[in-house]
């Protein structure tokens, strides 16, 4: 009984380890020979060497405009849930995210609300997630697991004020 009562808590150690998630994976994309992130991602990824220098320049340089921010602060954002679409090989995506999260930074928005997705160079985010996208970065904001709109690739204004009409 008692080999019986360790075999079973090993399963179950083992079972546990085995469905954890892999986030901010780094894999290389040999079509462009360059490393990616890959699938589900958070913040942290681009903390990694290779997303770093690029993800804080951009972070660094941006300055969202002050007034549309305290808009963004009194707007419905903070019911909103959101999930960004990218490809670290992407220019858009190497501006475009970085300001986007200096935007949410500047809201004071919740970090645990935002699912985050990389791509390869195939628009597909590997063997654990099917999250695809025809361009890159696409931001979607949903509320109650309902789509509201979505920025795609570029705004038309800029991030924040797109970001602000979305949430009228």
């Amino acid at each position: 009984m008692r080999k019986f009562l360790i075999l079973m808590i090993f399963s179950a150690l083992f079972s546990a380890c085995g469905n954890t998630k892999k986030l901010n994976v780094v894999a290389k994309d040999k079509t462009i020979d360059q490393k990616i992130l890959l699938g589900e991602c958070t913040r942290d990824g681009f903390e990694k060497r290779q997303f770093k220098t690029w993800f804080q320049d951009e972070y660094m340089q941006y300055m969202p405009d002050e007034k549309i921010v305290e808009a963004l602060s009194k707007s419905k954002l903070y019911e909103t849930e959101i999930t960004i679409v990218l490809a670290t090989w992407c220019s858009d995506s190497r501006r475009e995210v970085p300001r986007f999260y200096k935007i949410l930074d500047q809201t004071n928005y919740r970090q645990d609300k935002i699912k985050m997705f990389a791509l390869n160079k195939s628009k597909q985010s590997g063997p654990d997630t099917t999250v695809t996208a025809d361009r890159v970065p696409t931001f979607i904001f949903s509320s109650n697991g309902v789509e509201i709109g979505r920025i795609i690739e570029s705004p038309k204004t800029s991030l924040e004020n797109d970001m602000l009409e979305l949430l009228k």
